[in-house]
Parts: C-alpha cells; sequence; structure tokens
C-alpha cells in the first residue's frame, strides 16, 4: 500500500473565483461572413479560445479537408459554409448539454420531498447524478448535411428530427446512413497478398475514400479514373479475390467485417463514400449517385 505525504498549505498568494460564462461565438461560424458582420454581431479582434470549435480537432477534421480542396482549386469557395450548418447544431446541443451538467453539479440541492421516491440516479450525487450519455460523442452525426447523399434509404426524413439528433440519438439502432461516423472493419486482406490491414488504417486525412461493395456479376470500370488523384482514393470489397482491379485498390472481406459493420446485403452493389474526417459523406446504389454526391463537392463533377 503506498502511503501519500501530507501536504499542508500554509499560504495562499491569491483567490481566483470562477464564473462559467457559455455562448456560441460568432466568430466560430464566421465563413462566408464580412469583417462589418462580424463586427455588428460582437466580434472583435481578439477572440477567446473558449469558443466552442476553435482550436480544437473537429475544427481542424471538419474544416481542413474542406479548405484544402479550396485551396487547390477543386472546390468552390461555397463549400466552406457546410462548416456552419454542420457544426453550428451540433455546439448547440453539446453547450445545452454541458450547461446543464455545470447546473447540476453546483447547484444547492433543495430539500427533497421525503415522500417521493427517488431513482438510481437522484440518489447519486455530483457529476453521476447529472451524466449525460451524449457527452461521450459517439452518437454526433452530420445526417442533416446538404452536402451529404443517402440513396440506400429512401424513407423521409423530417427535418427538425434530424437537428434534435445531431449530437445524439441514433447509437445502438443498427441503422447507418450518409452523415454518421464511418465504422472500422479490421481483417481486410489487399488482392494478391496475406497481409491483414483495416478501413482506419487505409482512410487519409487529405482524400476521400469510396468503398465499392462490388457484386460478382457487376462492375465499376472507370469510377476511379473519374475523379483527381490527389483528392480520391477508390477500393473495391468483395468477399473473395476478383483479380485486377483498374484504378483502385482491391480488399478481400473473408470475414464480413465490412459488409457487416456497413449493413452491406450480399449481391448488391453498394458505394459508400467516407470523407476526409471518416465521416459518411454518400450510401448510394451506383457509380451515377457517387457523380451525384461529388457534384456538391467539387468543381469539375
Amino acid at each position: 500500500m503506498l502511503l501519500l505525504p501530507v501536504v499542508r498549505i500554509r499560504f495562499c498568494s491569491f483567490l481566483l473565483t470562477y464564473l462559467i460564462y457559455s455562448r456560441l461565438c460568432p466568430c466560430a461560424f464566421a465563413y462566408g461572413r464580412s469583417r462589418d458582420e462580424l463586427q455588428r454581431s460582437g466580434c472583435r479582434e481578439s477572440v477567446s479560445i473558449s469558443c466552442s470549435d476553435i482550436l480544437t480537432e473537429n475544427l481542424q477534421v471538419n474544416l481542413s479537408w474542406k479548405l484544402s480542396l479550396v485551396l487547390k482549386d477543386l472546390a468552390p469557395p461555397s463549400l466552406l459554409t457546410s462548416y456552419n450548418a454542420e457544426r453550428l447544431p451540433v455546439i448547440a446541443q453539446m453547450l445545452h448539454a454541458t450547461t446543464a451538467l455545470y447546473t447540476h453539479t453546483v447547484a444547492k440541492e433543495k430539500a427533497a420531498d421525503v415522500t417521493e421516491q427517488k431513482t438510481e440516479d437522484e440518489n447519486a450525487s455530483g457529476w453521476y447524478r447529472w451524466r449525460n450519455n451524449a457527452l461521450e460523442m459517439y452518437g454526433v452525426n452530420y445526417r442533416h448535411s446538404d452536402i451529404v447523399l443517402e440513396e440506400r434509404d429512401t424513407t423521409p426524413q423530417d427535418a427538425e428530427d434530424l437537428l434534435a439528433h445531431v449530437y445524439s440519438g441514433y447509437e445502438g439502432l443498427g441503422t447507418l446512413h450518409a452523415g454518421d461516423r464511418a465504422p472500422e472493419a479490421p481483417g481486410l486482406i489487399p488482392y494478391g497478398t496475406d497481409r491483414e490491414t483495416s478501413l482506419l488504417t487505409l482512410f487519409k486525412p487529405s482524400l476521400h475514400s469510396v468503398l465499392v461493395f462490388l457484386a460478382e456479376d457487376d462492375n465499376v470500370d472507370g469510377l476511379a479514373s473519374r475523379y483527381p488523384k490527389d483528392a480520391v482514393q477508390t477500393f473495391i470489397i468483395s468477399r473473395k479475390d476478383l483479380g485486377p482491379v483498374e484504378g483502385g485498390i482491391g480488399l478481400v472481406d473473408r470475414e464480413g467485417h465490412a459488409y457487416n459493420a456497413y449493413l452491406v446485403e450480399e449481391g448488391v452493389t453498394t458505394i459508400v463514400v467516407v470523407r476526409p474526417d471518416t465521416f459518411i459523406g454518400a450510401i448510394v446504389k451506383d457509380t451515377a449517385g457517387v457523380d451525384r454526391y461529388f457534384s456538391k463537392i467539387l468543381k469539375f463533377s
């Protein structure tokens, strides 16, 4: 048993009172807005780094690939405005969840009604009493985004319902839509080799990854050559080695990890486009669907 020494504080040089301040900073969602608009909205030259998405990984991965395509002149500058549309609803719900957590954690407990029967969570204390599973962030999604394309599930979706579930709500339901985080799939074997790899190992932060789950009697000739190699990589995934692949990388999914993770029906060609930020940009049934997706992203499509 490790005994720690007793530490006594004899003198404190200063005392700081901490007050939480939470708001949606206009500068964090300012892409496409003029300087005058930002000044009118209350934004100044100096911006606190506590703004919701600034200097965070979410900003980097959601915005960097879009900015890269624009700087390469492969996408129009209007693509940058999709950052606002995708991240603002997520951050709004995140602030709501964390503010509620803070309020309940530090608020003085009111006298409880002795006749009221408390639940397990209500009998807990501090953070555990008001924990929110959404804070795990497994359910963050962009199903509401205008630049994603879902053609496998054609069920009409209510726009308000999609916005209500951008932070959580779809976990554990066994569904997978465009806008969801792309799942991992291990045990993939490149054609002609015996080494195993996985999808997350193959994904790159500067490239879209087109996953073609190819039926044996189908083909997607010419798909890989339609898009620039410095923007798109293509993988042909099948249950057995189909031989040389034109312009792409063939992967054998013998154990069905990728087919199961992406809910692909055997014998039906399904194409999944994974964005550089590892969220699914499109789930379509043919190469024309891939063209429709990239027409939302790239200039030349």
